[in-house]
């Protein structure tokens, strides 16, 4: 109850120094400048900038715009700071060794879908539900209560609650916290298969294709989210486990070649979302403007057993030049090289940041520079050779060319 009362104190104080100063010309939405961050910024309500709020808790005073009504209006610059550009934990298998045992009697349906490409179910532009959902998994990562702020009729503020917050550099193989990849998702097998996924919708989860292969009997049965360590209960505050009730393997995919490795996890029921389990927004640009990205996942590391503890790793993105003469000797796998139309190439030119057996399906991803305690899913871990070497990219499945055919199925 004290430390509330000196915030209300505090934001009191605030109050009335711009009462005594009111002498302001900018309205809401006007460029204004922030001349202790010398940044310029945008006029908004006190309540709508987390910036100024953050200020305020430390004692410091933002840059006052002017009112309306009796609402205070500040200069907000939070979209001006610099983010720091995601680094990609480790998490792509690379080389996947599937199981021979006998085939596991499944109740789950697997379906590939027909027509390719998929033809076009609505009238949506490909990324827009996207976009939609991305914005509302946003708000799970703040809790709303009544203003502190003394004036006219109560508003209420929204709090951060993120769990995790940028980091500039992640070094490979870094374990990862709690919350910190709340869209992670850890495959159960009936056999001793292992792959992960990417949470992004409450019912969906994105994969691999060669994730699944119900002539092998591979066909996961279930779904693991918010946990961090496997193998520990310590950990299970927010974990749900749920059962698979269909699985939609990208109808072009067919192995040996590894191209279209993409597939959809449909849950049983939905999963129930919260700043520990909360979906990835999928990336809509045409183009990775990024030198690097982060993986994460429960595969194998340098000592050539698998992880329980969730792992993260920063990871360079390889020219496509690179990449194809890393693969060049596989035209099996890749009989028109690597296609980074549909793919794109990562690794370390200097160290053993990778992924490796145990990744696959698994997240390539960066942090959101626009959506708050986010991050954007690029691509999926799919396909590598002699993991954990410098300049042996792993080959990931990028998820711009299959938004259309994701969204058909996730949000019809």
């Amino acid at each position: 109850m004290k430390m509330r009362s000196r915030q209300n104190w505090i934001y009191n104080l605030f109050l009335v120094i711009c009462l005594a100063n009111a002498v302001f010309s900018l309205y809401l939405d006007d460029i204004c400048h922030h001349k202790r961050k010398n940044l310029a910024g945008k006029c908004k309500l006190l309540t709508d900038c987390q910036e100024a709020i953050r200020d305020l808790k430390k004692r410091v005073f933002p840059e006052n715009c002017g009112f309306l009504e009796d609402r205070v209006i500040v200069c907000c610059t939070e979209m001006q700071e610099q983010i720091v550009t995601p680094s990609t934990p480790r998490t792509t298998e690379k080389t996947v060794s599937m199981s021979t045992q006998p085939p596991v009697t499944e109740p789950v349906t697997v379906t590939t879908t027909t027509n390719s490409p998929i033809r076009k179910m609505n009238n949506r532009a490909p990324g827009e539900i996207s976009r939609q959902r991305c914005k509302e998994y946003e708000d799970l990562a703040y809790e709303e209560e009544v203003s502190p702020l003394l004036i006219g009729n109560f508003e209420t503020i929204k709090n951060e609650i993120c769990p995790w917050i940028l980091e500039p550099t992640i070094s490979g193989g870094t374990r990862a916290k709690q919350g910190e990849f709340p869209h992670m998702a850890f495959l159960k097998y009936k056999n001793n298969e292992r792959c992960g996924g990417t949470l992004i919708s409450d019912r969906f989860v994105l994969t691999a294709g060669h994730c699944i292969d119900k002539d092998s009997g591979i066909v996961p049965i279930a779904v693991r989210l918010g946990d961090v360590n496997v193998a520990d209960p310590s950990d299970d505050a927010y974990v749900q486990e749920i059962e698979v009730k269909k699985v939609y393997v990208h109808p072009d995919f067919m192995t040996p070649v590894q191209y279209n490795d993409i597939a959809l996890i449909e849950l049983v029921k939905p999963a129930t979302l919260s700043v520990f389990l909360k979906p990835a927004c999928l990336y809509t640009n045409k183009t990775l403007d990024f030198k690097r990205a982060l993986v994460t996942g429960w595969g194998k590391t340098e000592e050539h057993v698998v992880s329980d503890h969730l792992l993260k790793a920063v990871v360079d993105i390889f020219p496509q030049q690179n990449c194809n003469e890393r693969y060049k000797s596989l035209p099996q796998v890749f009989p028109n090289g690597v296609n980074y139309d549909i793919e794109v190439c990562a690794g370390s030119y200097t160290s053993n940041k990778d992924t490796c057996g145990g990744d696959s399906g698994g997240p390539l991803q960066i942090y959101s520079m626009d959506v708050y305690c986010s991050h954007y899913l690029l691509g999926v871990t799919s396909f590598g050779i002699r993991c954990g070497q410098a300049n042996s990219p792993a080959v990931y499945t990028k998820v711009y060319p299959y938004l259309q055919w994701i969204e058909n199925i996730v949000w019809p």
